[in-house]
């Protein structure tokens, strides 16, 4: 499954929101530089999509703030977000 994610780095609180149909934005705390965002970015997905980080890749746009990201999930498992929005503070 592919999902499309406006990442917003270096901001107050770190959140996930569904903003349509597989499309997201999220806010991370990390600035983007050496891949920081990047990897906050595929902990805050695992976190949200309950799977494991090796299960998350970023296929388009790793070095920009639109980016398309895989969700690998075995066999015909359903997939959910834990909450309708995710963020540290709940």
């Amino acid at each position: 499954m592919t999902i499309s994610v406006k990442v917003k780095p270096r901001a107050r609180r770190r959140s996930l929101e569904e903003i349509g149909p597989a499309e997201f934005q999220a806010r991370l705390l990390s600035p983007p530089t050496r891949g920081r965002a990047n990897k906050e970015l595929i902990e805050i997905l695992a976190a949200a999509f309950n799977l494991p980080k090796s299960g998350i890749r970023i296929i388009k746009g790793e070095k920009s703030r639109q980016k398309v990201v895989c969700l690998e999930v075995e066999g015909k498992k359903a997939l959910r977000l834990r909450n309708e929005n995710y963020s540290d503070e709940d």
